[in-house]
This record gives structure tokens, sequence and C-alpha cells, in this order.
């Protein structure tokens, strides 16, 4: 069992990158693509998140100047909450003993669901397993505070990632509508649980409390409406320069480095979108062969879906420029919300992430988009506040990370409801 969770690690460690163009070719070849043509659509999906990896680096280093100003202001403050990133957390995930399991298990599982049409949703996004794997685990870890071990928490937490694999298509089936109206995607829904999970669900009932806002509720602010506005000044090039220079200039940068944070911005504006362009040039004849050997197989009325990763919505041009607005607001909430000891810098990178499904939750309303983001925000950083007892102990006792007396540690991917939900029922029967 150990030999094959150190393989299936050692493999999802290579990153999507390079273990795309691998999946989506065996893929191909099972719903009967020509080899080339199915090594090229993976190649292609392996190209466009090397893309993406890079964009989101250039954002962040863009915006450091921003954040450090923000940063400086922390001095003095009490906090004491860092965040580790995913990786550390998925790193714990695969120290459990049902590791080995959850993913070909999951996958058989997938398929027999789509047999007997409980969901029309086929999950690919497998490097992203370790968000199930990660929820299994912290149960698992819920099991050992109240003392129970063997077979029963094994078994236990096994069906239940199997369950989350089914939730997680079925919510996959009821945002396709969102998902595909919003950016394109014919064919293809999203499967990252840490999106579908959180976001989606958060910002659908923060999405309902503004419908029954009179006079907000009617605000309808999208770059369209923008870009008919502004004229030559709307280009999504433009806009996201004169973001840049906003943010720049409240924030009391020199000359030089407020160019460059303008310039940064609006590069990543473009690039972000044609990146993505290149994910859905090699996903798209997979799903067309994908749709054809399901109506061949199952029947013409069962209609398959591909689930992907949420980095195909923050190519949305709505979603950068709410990405960049989050920001700065995120890092002030930090100083805001009563009791909060985490600095949420670490936090930059997830979201672009968040803003793709909050931008899909609201039909890319940008004016909407900012109020239910910043509320979401402040559900976020109170989340990883509560969750940080549970991630400090999750991620010591798993052996990936020795911490300094008082320090606690939390990530993004903790603040999603099915953690939330299972900490809270812990902590109200007094097991954590």
């Amino acid at each position: 069992m150990e030999h094959l969770v150190s393989i299936i690690r050692q493999v999802l460690d290579i990153g999507a990158i390079a273990v795309l163009p691998i999946i989506i070719t065996i893929l191909g070849l099972f719903f009967k693509m020509n080899f080339f043509k199915a090594f090229k659509s993976g190649l292609l999906l392996g190209i466009g998140f090397q893309g993406l990896k890079l964009v989101i680096s250039l954002l962040i280093t863009t915006i450091e100047p921003v954040t450090n100003y923000y940063a400086a202001s922390a001095t003095g403050y009490a906090f004491t909450t860092i965040d580790v990133g995913w990786q550390t957390l998925s790193a714990a995930a695969w120290m459990t003993p049902f590791a080995a399991v959850v993913l070909p298990l999951g996958l058989i599982v997938n398929i027999i669901l789509i047999k007997f049409k409980v969901t029309k949703t086929f999950n690919i996004d497998i490097w992203n397993y370790w968000h199930i794997l990660m929820a299994s685990s912290i149960l698992y870890y819920i099991f050992s505070r109240a003392d129970m071990s063997g077979a029963v928490p094994f078994a236990i937490c096994t069906v239940f990632a199997m369950l989350l694999v089914a939730i997680i298509c079925i919510v996959g089936d009821k945002i396709a509508p969102f998902w595909q109206r919003n950016f394109g995607y014919e064919g293809t829904t999203c499967t990252t649980m840490s999106s579908t999970l959180s976001a989606v669900p958060v910002v659908y009932v923060l999405n309902k409390i503004v419908d029954i806002i009179p006079g907000v509720n009617k605000v309808d602010i999208n770059l369209s409406w923008i870009n008919k506005k502004l004229g030559p000044l709307g280009d999504p090039a433009l806009v996201g320069f004169i973001v840049g220079l906003f943010l720049a200039i409240i924030t009391r940068q020199t000359p030089t480095v407020i160019i460059q944070i303008a310039v940064g911005i609006a590069a990543v504006i473009v690039l972000m979108p044609r990146m993505v362009g290149l994910l859905m040039e090699g996903l798209t004849p997979i799903s067309k062969a994908a749709k054809n050997y399901m109506t061949k197989h199952v029947g013409e009325d069962q209609e398959l879906l591909i689930g992907t990763d949420a980095a195909f919505a923050i190519g949305d041009q709505t979603a950068v420029t709410l990405s960049l607005l989050l920001m700065p607001i995120t890092i002030a909430l930090a100083f805001i919300i009563p009791g909060n000891n985490y600095f949420p810098v670490g936090m930059f990178a997830s979201i672009p992430y968040f803003a793709g499904m909050i931008s899909m939750m609201t039909d890319r309303n940008l004016f909407r988009g900012l109020i239910t983001g910043t509320l979401y925000m402040v559900f976020i950083v109170v989340s990883l506040n509560f969750m940080a007892d549970v991630g400090t102990s999750f991620v010591t006792s798993a052996g990936v990370l020795e911490l300094e007396k008082g320090l606690k540690v939390t990530a993004a991917s903790l603040a999603n409801v099915v953690d939330i939900l299972m900490v809270l029922i812990a902590k109200l029967f007094k097991v954590l």
C-alpha cells in the first residue's frame, strides 16, 4: 500500500504541466482518438497550465510592492498564523493509510455514477483529488482524537471520500450552465473541490441576499458596459493599466514602480485569457471525442460533461480585474476583522481562482462581484482562523512540518464548507 501511495504521489507531484499530456493521451485513446491528436491535446493543456503558472507568478511579482506597503502596516500586530500553501496540506493528506485507494476507486465510482445517470460529469481533474483526500484525512484525524482506530475509521473515511466524489460531480452538473454561459466552455464544468464547495455555495447565498436589496440589485457594471462608456479606454489592456495605476498610486509607490505595476497588470489581463485559450484548444477535441463515445455506448440522450480545473475560469477578464481589486481589500480585512491572527498575503495565488468562481456566480457583474467577493473574503479570513488549530495539528502530526511554539498554520484550501462543517461538529461534540 505504501509503495502504491508513493508511486501516485510521485506522479502527481510532477504537476499538471507534465502529467496532463499522459492523462489526456490515455483518455483520448480510451475515447477512440488518434494517438497523435490525443497527445497534442494533452500537450496543449500542459502548455496552457504552464502559461497560467507563469502569468500568476507575474501577477504576484507585479503586485508585490502593493502588498509590501500593507505588510509594513502589520508591524506590531500579533499575526501568529501563517499560510503554508496547498503543497503542505497535500503532502499531509497523502500520509493517511487509505490514500492509495481514493484516486483509483474514485474514478471507478465516477464511471459507475455516469453509467447509472446519477451524474453527467466525468472528473478528469485528478491532480486535485488531494482536496477530497484532505477532507477525508481531516475526518480520520478527528476519529484519532476520539480514540478510534483500525478498520472502521479506514472504511468510513474511504466511503466519505467516495461520497465527496459523487457530490463534486453532482455540483458540477448544477453549475455547468453558469460555467458554460459565462466562459463559453461547451461540454465542460468545474470539479475543483476548493472552488465548487467553497466559493460557489457561499457566493450563491450572498448573491441571493443582494437580490433583495432595493437599488443595489439593479446595478450591473460589467466590462462590456465599461468598454462602451469609456470607448478606447475600455480596452482590457488599458483597463488593466488604469487598475495598476490606481493600486500603485494609493500605496504611494515611486513613479518608476507605478509604471512597472501598471504595465505588469495590463500584461496579466491580456495574457491570462490567451493561456486559457490554449487550455480550451487542448480540451475541445477530448470533449468532442468523449461525447461521441458516450452517445455510441450509452445512448444519444446521455450528455457528458468533462470536469475541469478551476484554472479555466481565471482567464476571464472580469475575474482578473476582480482578483486585482480583492487583493488589497483582503489585506485591509486582516486589520479590521476582530480576533484575526492571519495575515493573508500567502493567499494571493488563490484569489484569482476565487475571483473566477465569484465572476461566474454573479454573471460577470463586476459591481456585484466586488460586493459578494469582499464578503466572501471575510468568510475566508474568518474560516482560516477557525481552521488554524486543526490545520496545525493535521500537518504536524503527519510529520511534514515543524513549527516554533506559538505559531499556527492554515491555507486557503481549508476554507471549504465540508471541512468547516466537520470541524464545527467535532468541536460541538468536544472531540477537538
